[in-house]
């Protein structure tokens, strides 16, 4: 068996890649294959998959498999190394990446990666696609590189996702992967798919629009009632029942109930401002006019004389 200074230097690898070491990695510290063979038959080692082993200490959790597989795709290089390199090797994405970001309703596996330059697997389990993304399109979960939320978005509808699912992606996340900068992202991405799924060659807004749908309305839902009560407490129209119909129809009233209406319109986005913070400032806007209420002239019937005779002619 490897020697005790070879299996402290193993175990000090280990711990810097969730408990995980692949034969290649254990070989280049002088303990042979045969030596894992024999560390895991002694309980001290769990082989989980071809060439990769975990410590056997370390709980299992729900992202050792996922640690697993990236780490197999290189096995010769440290988590440490290929995650200091100028670019990664390989990234999570679509349904996996999904399922990291804790964003909808996806199954990671089988396990999909992108990698820069073109890689064969023969595991049933694994993925793998041709992509280099730049590095804003790149983030950090549990220790591996994934894409971020509005390029994982674009990667599943690029790849025939059901829109639905991906709808309920922004309801799961909510405004955490809508921010502002987050929501112009999308729209970059998303205008090259626009004109496919119905819209104009090139408006993705339109398309997110139609994406955060479901969103929209869950926030307009909350903030409708407290939005009508505002609205109520600044309604002119209790206070204009007696006017004349002249004074009702005026340019001058009409621009008075406008500017109330604004009044609201301003305070429903203070609300919504406090509430989502990190919403952005033109979907903040579309929302506040979605859950105003509307401001009318007031509709005012004919003036009666004291004798109940009407004045209309």
């Amino acid at each position: 068996m490897a020697g005790k200074k070879r299996q402290e230097r193993l175990k000090g690898l280990m711990s810097s890649q969730w408990g995980l070491v692949t034969a290649a990695q254990a070989e280049q510290l002088g303990i042979s294959r045969m030596d894992l063979s024999r560390m895991a038959g002694a309980g001290l080692l769990e082989r989980l998959l071809h060439g990769v082993y975990r410590d056997s200490s370390v709980p299992i959790d729900e992202y050792t498999s996922l640690h697993a597989a990236w780490l197999s795709l290189y096995p010769k290089k440290t988590a440490d190394e290929r995650l200091m390199e100028s670019s990664y090797d390989a990234v999570v994405c679509g349904q996996t990446a999904a399922w990291l970001l804790d964003a909808g309703d996806f199954i990671p596996e089988p396990y999909r990666f992108a990698t820069p330059v073109r890689r064969q697997t023969q595991r049933s389990d694994m993925r793998l696609r041709t992509r280099a993304y730049p590095s804003g399109s790149v983030v950090l979960r549990e220790g591996l590189p994934v894409t971020s939320f509005p390029q994982t978005v674009a990667d599943l509808v690029e790849q025939g996702a059901d829109l639905s699912l991906v709808s309920d992606m922004f309801l799961q996340t909510g405004f955490n992967g809508l921010t502002a900068q987050s929501r112009q992202q999308l729209i970059g991405l998303l205008s090259p798919l626009a004109k496919e799924h119905g819209f104009a060659d090139g408006d993705g807004r339109a398309f997110l629009d139609q994406l955060t749908g479901p969103l929209n309305r869950l926030i307009v839902q909350r903030l409708k009632p407290v939005c009508e009560s505002i609205g109520q407490a600044v309604d002119l129209t209790p206070l204009c029942a007696e006017i004349s119909e002249a004074v009702a129809t005026s340019p001058a009233w009409r621009e008075m109930l406008e500017r109330r209406q604004d009044s609201v319109r301003q305070i429903a986005r203070k609300v919504i401002d406090v509430s989502y913070p990190k919403i952005s400032p033109d979907w903040a806007e579309s929302i506040a006019q979605s859950v105003v209420p509307s401001v009318k002239a007031v509709s005012v019937k004919p003036s009666q004389r004291e004798d109940g005779q009407s004045n209309e002619e």
